[in-house]
């Protein structure tokens, strides 16, 4: 097993909603690499970002070595998988060695539940010309869904911007999620909801400051909404029972209980009607592509997923998520995936490895 260092350079900075102040030029991370004694390599990624993960790098690595001494541990017939189950590690770190160890399995018995995974494409805030032209290009591309990020227009501006893409978007068969990014007050988000028809949209996200107002502006207006950051800063009692809500967007390196965490919560939708919209952590390509994967092995019919971020990146771990008619072909991808090898990848170097 070996862990790899990564740097992957950024065509813009990111900056998130908690560390709006110091904007990352650089998208770090550590890919995990674990040998079968088939020859086949399982592939995880690590990858905590500063605003949105509490640990940083050096913490990560740490941790990382941590538990994948657990698993050497479980390799010479010790209780290590036991062990590494039960051991503290952060979400990011339980992602990157669950990923990797579910892919050491697919190589021996894929589980993939459909063949395509559909992606929604962003068009990022910009005034409304820029917004529609956008729109226009994402559709004349074959994307059958479109994520507006409309929090930083007024509600009245947001509805115009809407109702022009909705017109648009008929002509494609193409679909309209709205995210607000908690920028609205229930006030704005009720007179935005009078100007609109909410059968326009599949849902807005995060559309309020305090989500507990959701209820009110679901009954009020009819908008469906989704939840995103709210997973994560409200108690799990409390955002499972707001009425109003279509959508949680789960970005699956933040869960706390790794992929059978994921699984719980795909459950918890499925009884509850609710979809399951998988996001990125702006991931490297290795990254999106077990992202890709899970959201196959979850549902036959998974939801349009928040992956198409390779755009910020102007050097990637491997190539980008090869996307056609907005869709991303899943015996492809893992074929992609099983073939890689980070010591051919110039952005890798080893950190560490155990025989």
């Amino acid at each position: 097993m070996q862990l790899y260092g990564y740097g992957l350079p950024l065509r813009r900075p990111l900056t998130t909603q908690t560390n709006s102040k110091h904007a990352a030029r650089m998208r770090r991370g550590l890919l995990v690499a674990l040998h079968s004694k088939q020859g086949d390599i399982g592939w995880g990624d690590i990858a905590p970002l500063p605003g949105l993960h509490a640990e940083c790098m050096q913490q990560a690595k740490q941790q990382a070595i941590c538990l994948l001494q657990q698993l050497l541990h479980h390799a010479a017939g010790a209780e290590g998988y036991e062990m590494y189950n039960a051991a503290a590690a952060a979400s990011c770190v339980r992602w990157g060695i669950d990923t990797a160890l579910a892919h050491l399995q697919q190589q021996q018995q894929p589980t993939i539940l459909c063949s395509h995974v559909a992606l929604n494409a962003l068009v990022p805030p910009g005034d409304c010309r820029q917004m529609r032209a956008h729109a226009q290009q994402l559709l004349h591309a074959g994307h059958k869904c479109l994520k507006l990020k409309v929090g930083h227009l007024l509600p009245l501006a947001a509805a115009g911007l809407l109702q022009h893409i909705y017109r648009l978007s008929q002509c494609y068969g193409a679909t309209i999620r709205l995210d607000m990014g908690q920028q609205w007050s229930l006030q704005q988000a009720l007179l935005f909801g009078q100007h609109i028809s909410p059968h326009w949209i599949e849902y807005a996200e995060e559309p309020l400051t305090n989500p507990q107002h959701i209820p009110q502006l679901h009954a009020h207006s009819g908008i469906w909404c989704a939840l995103d950051d709210t997973l994560h800063k409200m108690p799990a009692k409390q955002w499972i029972a707001l009425r109003g809500v279509r959508a949680w967007v789960v970005k699956p390196s933040l869960l706390p209980g790794g992929l059978p965490q994921c699984h719980k919560l795909q459950q918890q939708a499925h009884k509850r009607k609710i979809d399951l919209i998988l996001s990125s952590c702006f991931d490297s390509s290795l990254g999106l592509r077990h992202l890709a994967y899970l959201a196959a092995t979850l549902s036959p019919t998974p939801a349009a997923a928040g992956l198409l971020t390779s755009c910020w990146f102007s050097a990637d771990v491997m190539p980008s998520l090869p996307v056609a008619k907005g869709m991303v072909h899943l015996p492809t991808l893992m074929q992609q995936l099983n073939r890689f090898d980070a010591r051919h990848s110039p952005a890798c170097r080893v950190l560490w490895q155990r025989d």
